[in-house]
């Protein structure tokens, strides 16, 4: 064959994209109809958006013949936080009657972020906000998009202006900011907006949660050794997150528990309704959800929402009906003899040994067999000191119609504990008022934030 010889391809569209939808031949009459053209419109956004757009990723693989999944659909890892800083505004307009004093604010988005407002100024064409936003950033050549509104009669928005900036252009300016001019409809500038960027590197580690809370307990009279030697209750066990990772088989929570977690995430919910944007963060939260089981009595799968949270963040991902077991940790024809060996009563260690595999690796197939659901999508959850205060647990719950319908937790000491800053191990959520329980297999990475110098 002639070069290049291509085995691979990954794609995907680092912000965005603008999509011209046209209709034609017998279709041209949904053109006169502007109602269902905008709703068919944002679906077809909706959807390129849900599975080209970053951190969202399609990989092709043509290298492995055996593979039966040509095309798959992957999201990646953040590679970093950027804190944005809008600063203020100048040489604005009213959008409404001279007679209304103008109400200004500024939303600010990076990538799928549904996006954050600034506070809304009043009586003033110059307002400064000097307020800072974060966000996951999944690629450094990604930009960020901002937008100033008024409100109109009614507290209906107005758009005064937009544009786009190029991330690495805006880390690159001075602590004053940089001025980017914001245009109308019409493509004419209508205003112009002062806004910096920090860049924070994540770092696979607990060290930045543990400064955090050793500060805080020394604040209130402890020393850091008692905050870390108090890390578990009774019955529970360390897990280790190196190569020689071990889980545990865990008991159902008791019905006693399953209620305070229940009313716990409850309150939360309420909470999180008034929670400002999230800022001065020093940790990020990476889970991946492999699968679980949910019981017929809790719902389909179909409907279920899987939500991870800590205080007032929290992050939600639909979960999709499980697929088949594939070969992605061990080869098939291993699979086959991991699930056979099961059945015949052998534990894992000794499948393992048998097989020359990792005790992880057997447990990972053992558990895949019994999935009725997975969550193909990470969860990112970036934490400030305030979150961790008072050690809070990580609470991990199943939504159906956005209410939750089982709940259960993990001790944030235990994921302080984790060696590696990798914790892994099956969740088991209770039910309120049955004995059904759902089990959720997934791992928790914790990186702590460190920020990057400015360029020179």
């Amino acid at each position: 064959p002639e070069l290049p010889v291509l085995s691979a391809l990954r794609l995907f569209f680092l912000n965005p994209p603008e999509l011209d939808v046209k209709f034609g031949a017998s279709l041209e009459v949904v053109e006169s109809f502007q109602l269902v053209k905008s709703a068919i419109s944002n679906s077809i956004h909706s959807v390129v958006h849900d599975i080209l757009v970053l951190p969202n990723v399609l990989c092709v693989n043509w290298a492995d013949p055996t593979n039966h999944k040509t095309c798959s659909f992957v999201d990646t890892p953040p590679v970093a936080v950027v804190r944005v800083v809008i600063h203020r505004a100048v040489e604005l307009q009213p959008a409404c009657n001279i007679l209304m004093a103008p109400s200004t604010s500024c939303r600010v988005a990076v990538g799928l972020s549904p996006g954050m407002h600034t506070s809304s100024i009043t009586d003033t064409m110059a307002p400064a906000w000097e307020e800072s936003f974060e966000f996951v950033v999944y690629d450094e050549r990604q930009r960020i998009s901002l937008a100033v509104q008024d409100s109109g009669f009614g507290g209906r928005s107005i758009l005064l202006g937009r544009n786009e900036v190029e991330l690495t252009e805006l880390v690159a300016a001075d602590a004053d900011g940089l001025w980017i001019p914001m245009l109308d409809k019409n493509g004419q500038r209508a205003c112009q907006v002062s806004a910096s960027a920090t860049l924070l590197v994540p770092i696979l580690g607990t060290h930045m949660l543990e400064q955090y809370l050793s500060e805080a307990t020394t604040l209130h009279g402890s020393t850091p050794g008692d905050l870390l030697s108090n890390a578990f209750s009774a019955g529970v066990n360390i897990i280790s997150a190196g190569a020689n990772m071990q889980w545990v088989r865990r008991q159902a929570p008791t019905r006693e528990q399953t209620r305070r977690d229940m009313s716990a995430i409850s309150e939360e919910q309420e909470d999180s309704k008034q929670d400002s944007h999230p800022s001065n963060a020093v940790a990020l939260l990476l889970f991946e959800i492999f699968g679980g089981f949910l019981p017929a009595s809790l719902g389909a799968t179909s409907g279920l929402e899987i939500q991870v949270r800590i205080g007032r963040r929290f992050c939600s991902r639909w979960a999709s009906p499980a697929d088949a077991i594939d070969s992605t940790v061990v080869d098939e024809r291993s699979v086959k003899a991991i699930q056979r060996l099961s059945a015949h009563g052998l534990e894992a260690d000794a499948i393992a040994d048998a097989l020359g595999a990792t005790v992880q690796d057997v447990q990972h197939v053992i558990a895949s067999a019994h999935w009725n659901f997975e969550v193909p999508k990470k969860l990112v959850l970036l934490l400030r000191p305030e979150d961790v205060t008072g050690k809070p647990p990580v609470f991990i719950a199943a939504l159906q119609k956005g209410k939750p319908v089982a709940a259960g937790r993990i001790p944030l000491d235990r994921l302080l504990k984790s060696g590696s800053a990798r914790f892994r191990d099956v969740v088991l959520l209770g039910a309120q008022g049955i004995d059904d329980v759902v089990s959720v297999e997934l791992e928790v990475k914790t990186f702590g934030l460190i920020e990057r110098d400015p360029p020179a």
